[in-house]
């Protein structure tokens, strides 16, 4: 998947280009950027069929020399282009500053992107800053994709894993502390290039760390084993106004990345679960084994079933086991506590409990009970929360 049109023109200065058609097809994909001179000035196109002239999914860029004694050519043209599935035409307004009605009106029914750019323009420096982004685009998207790899170590060929890790960390040496950053508020997804663009435009190799991409968010690995301190990411732009982190374990060998990666990971979702500014893997208790197994077919499907027993028992009867349950486990099993927050007797509670042990089948199985409940309302704690963090 390579950049859009869209996106591609949001990396660009503000008014260096504006868009005079094709608004339908700013989603098309950009693998190429190409520049059109004299292509069709001695031979037109037939605008038919696809004639090879120019890459496929390539943004065309041009000053219409070809035309600028021949208007009538530009509409062919375009529709040449059309056929040849280029992404979308960047006019320089050298020879023509507005294009007629009939190539507007094409481009629009055809959904190509037709942009004008700023005057004073030279297309060979407008083809160089478009091939920039693109690559810069494709180097991150690669990126990310060799740590995606990386981080689901076990479903990917573990050679290709392993030569993956050293291609990114090709002189790994010593321990290394993994942690994950992720802005609090969602950013657009030009937004996040923009930043990595200029961290690895940047000092690529300060203070011994690395800036990895995953998930919207940033990998950050060091030497430094010391405990966290709040700013110790503040020269790469990372404040904790506007940052969440997440600490995993030490890395002690390259054969351990795919660990560390996940620790700082799901450490920093816990940050996020449990609206804290940082959390560190080693203090996560039982959210270090359910955040991580949260996706696990087996979690999911105990989990699951066990809720939906109490869900259809409360159907049939009239009755609020499931609520009770949830509220068991939140005050900690503290009965109690549990028929105040209720509102109901003392041996309400305790009738409800005993009926929802006898539910999952565990009426003499009391650290197995316990052990259940926690886990299957914690679950679903978990899964609510992840499911309106992606709304």
């Amino acid at each position: 998947m390579g950049i859009t049109v869209r996106e591609l023109m949001e990396h660009q200065h503000e008014g260096e280009f504006h868009l005079a058609a094709g608004e339908k097809g700013l989603d098309r994909i950009v693998d190429f950027v190409n520049l059109m001179d004299y292509e069709y000035d001695a031979t037109p196109p037939d605008a038919k069929s696809p004639d090879g002239m120019f890459d496929r999914n390539s943004i065309v860029v041009t000053s219409l020399l070809f035309a600028k004694n021949k208007p009538a050519l530009i509409l062919p043209v375009v529709k040449q282009l059309y056929f040849d599935s280029i992404s979308a035409l960047v006019v320089l307004p050298v020879y023509f500053e507005s294009l007629s009605d009939e190539v507007i009106a094409y481009a629009n029914e055809h959904s190509l992107p037709v942009f004008f750019t700023g005057k004073n323009k030279f297309p060979e420096n407008v083809v160089v800053n478009l091939t920039n982004a693109v690559n810069d685009y494709d180097e991150i998207e690669e990126m990310e994709e060799d740590v995606k790899d990386i981080f689901s170590e076990g479903k990917t060929n573990i050679e290709l894993v392993r030569e993956k890790e050293r291609k990114l960390f090709p002189n790994f040496v010593g321990d290394k502390v993994f942690y994950y950053s992720k802005k609090r508020k969602p950013e657009s997804i030009t937004s996040y290039h923009r930043i990595l663009k200029s961290i690895f435009h940047g000092e690529k190799s300060k203070m011994n760390r690395s800036i990895l991409p995953y998930d919207g968010g940033f990998f950050i690995v060091t030497d430094d084993t010391s405990d966290y301190r709040a700013g110790a990411f503040s020269s790469y732009g990372f404040s904790e106004n506007e940052y969440r982190f997440g600490r995993g374990s030490i890395c002690h060998s390259s054969t351990n990345i795919s660990d560390a990666l996940k620790s700082s990971y799901y450490a920093c979702r816990y940050a996020e679960f449990k609206n804290k500014d940082f959390a560190d893997i080693a203090e996560m208790g039982f959210f270090s084994v359910s955040i991580p197994l949260c996706g696990d077919y087996y979690m999911r499907t105990y989990c699951e079933n066990l809720k939906e027993k109490l869900i259809e028992s409360d159907k049939a009867n009239g009755t609020d086991l499931w609520p009770t349950l949830v509220s068991f486990v939140r005050l900690d099993g503290n009965f109690k506590r549990v028929a105040e927050e209720l509102a109901m007797h003392f041996n309400t509670v305790r009738y409800r409990i005993g009926k929802i042990r006898e539910i999952f089948g565990m009426t003499d199985r009391e650290m197995e009970f316990m052990t259940a409940a926690y886990m299957i309302v914690t679950y679903d704690r978990i899964v609510k929360f992840t499911n309106d963090t992606l709304k």
